[in-house]
């Protein structure tokens, strides 16, 4: 009996090669049978599952051909009506940093190949740990796959995104500008250390990434050492005052993960944080 698959698009992703890569997937997984839905605005998918629940039920598999954001949007969507499905993504985005951090976790490179090859064999089958977030008002409640940025790696992903259809090359133009500007941002970071006890960082930061992957994106390997079902978040963060070289010097060991062994680099991994931002 042929597997079921949900095959979720997302036209608008990075360089929009979605048909070269509808047609990859359905030339190597011959033994499927798929169902397409194509996303037509940001929160389609929302309305989507909310009116195919019993439909969607029946499915074996959501396949996301898009990136790490129609990832996060899918996931949540199902989250929202109880829906408990495996998910899968096809790298069409920028980023890529959950396709980047699954391959990772199974010692493959970086390629289609080595992806596809995963699929046939039906290895693909992690937990993966999601993030809860809610906000002080308790009208947010939100499950995050991949992490929360504040500081200068926020402002290099959101203010770039009206160039995605460069690639990842956006992010390495983004560095370059957000390097020379060096904005701060005040706030106030707190988390439980491995004793149970609440540690507290207040004053202006330059950078702060929470992740539950090991990559970012495909060039950043955000948090070394994480795994997929590990239960913890994994925290950097940098602090004023940082000069331009030291923050070149993040940036720059970001794609290898050594930035975490800089010295205005703090790096922690907590079960829970707690992130109040005044800007940013």
């Amino acid at each position: 009996m042929k597997k079921k698959i949900l095959l979720v698009i997302n036209p608008e992703s990075g360089k929009k090669n979605y048909n070269f890569y509808n047609k990859l997937i359905k030339l190597n997984l011959l033994f499927c049978e798929f169902i397409t839905f194509e996303s037509k605005y940001k929160y389609h998918i929302y309305d989507f599952v909310k009116e195919n629940i019993e439909f969607i039920n029946g499915t074996d598999l959501v396949f996301i051909i898009g990136g790490d954001g129609m990832f996060h949007l899918t996931v949540n969507a199902l989250f929202i009506n109880d829906i408990d499905i495996p998910c899968m993504i096809f790298p069409a985005g920028t980023g890529n940093g959950i396709y980047k951090s699954i391959l990772h976790s199974y010692g493959e490179e970086y390629t289609l190949k080595e992806y596809i090859n995963l699929l046939k064999t039906n290895k693909v089958d992690k937990y993966m740990d999601v993030i809860n977030i809610t906000n002080n008002k308790d009208d947010l409640h939100l499950r995050c796959i991949l992490g929360i940025s504040w500081g200068i790696i926020s402002d290099i992903d959101m203010n770039t995104e009206w160039m995605r259809i460069i690639g990842s090359l956006r992010l390495e133009i983004g560095a370059v500008y957000y390097l020379l500007r060096k904005y701060s941002y005040s706030g106030e970071l707190s988390y439980k250390d491995r004793k149970g006890e609440i540690v507290v960082h207040k004053g202006n930061f330059i950078h702060f990434w929470a992740n539950n992957t090991s990559h970012g994106s495909e060039i950043t390997h955000s948090s070394p050492g994480a795994k997929f079902d590990d239960g913890y978040i994994h925290i950097s963060f940098m602090m004023m005052p940082v000069s331009r070289y030291e923050l070149f010097q993040m940036l720059w060991n970001i794609d290898s993960g050594k930035f975490i062994k800089l010295p205005k680099v703090q790096y922690i991994r907590t079960s829970e944080f707690s992130l109040k931002t005044d800007n940013g």
